[in-house]
């Protein structure tokens, strides 16, 4: 049996979506300047004229031609995406001009982690859907797993899905000593909820409140996967 409260947040991302804004070239300068002395922790990392990425170890914004860009992980990343999105959303459409978004989007990334990837095939295959689970090969056993819906409604969408991962564990060891551990990294499993909710149709400025909407679509996807696993 799943809890959505057992999933820890990985990452959370709100992408705005624009026309194309030639003033990047001109006034890139200039926003990535005030965009610091709100948040001073984010330094560069990639600055080319159609896409300039600032990031620090819980944060990452990057700017396109057509898009805005903010990523935070770790603990609350679902509450402090919308908190850095609205201060940096208001600086960026000011000194681009940006008066309409094509599309507003909000995704979540959660995961749990499993003790063998068997028990991790185990406990998703609840969602497995009937039909396809008596109708197996012979002597065959599930190797991956993963369940995806897209639902929409006149104005707004959500895609989600449940899938089985086996990833590489990041481990950083002191170069002296870097030598005597194995070259090839460790994995994990682990179980997925993804959750990308976005808007259908235009969204004017000044009637977004984007701090607020990003705590909404944060709220709509934990309501779904609170829904979903019971």
């Amino acid at each position: 049996m799943l809890d959505f409260n057992s999933f820890k947040t990985d990452t959370a991302t709100i992408e705005l979506r624009f026309a194309p804004s030639f003033l990047m070239w001109d006034r890139s300068g200039a926003l990535w300047t005030e965009i610091q002395s709100r948040f001073p922790e984010l330094k560069y990392s990639n600055v080319q004229p159609s896409q300039q990425v600032f990031e620090s170890k819980t944060l990452r914004v990057m700017l396109e031609l057509e898009s805005l860009r903010v990523i935070t992980r770790g603990q609350g990343a679902d509450k402090r995406v919308a908190d850095v999105s609205e201060a940096i959303f208001r600086l960026a459409s000011d000194k681009y001009k940006i008066s309409t978004f094509t599309r507003l989007g909000f995704r979540d990334l959660r995961s749990q982690i499993f003790e063998s990837k068997e028990d991790a095939l185990s406990a998703s295959k609840p969602f497995l859907p009937s039909a396809m689970a008596a109708n197996l090969l012979p002597d065959a056993k599930i190797q991956h797993f993963q369940c995806a819906i897209r639902q929409e409604a006149d104005n707004y969408g959500l895609n989600t899905s449940l899938r089985v991962e086996e990833r590489e564990v990041k481990v950083a060891f002191p170069w002296e000593v870097a030598e005597y551990f194995p070259t090839m990294p460790p994995k994990e499993t682990v179980i997925v909820l993804d959750s990308d909710y976005y808007t259908i149709g235009t969204t004017e400025r000044d009637s977004l409140n984007l701090e607020e909407w990003g705590k909404q679509a944060s709220r709509t996807a934990k309501r779904y996967w609170n829904s979903v696993l019971g």
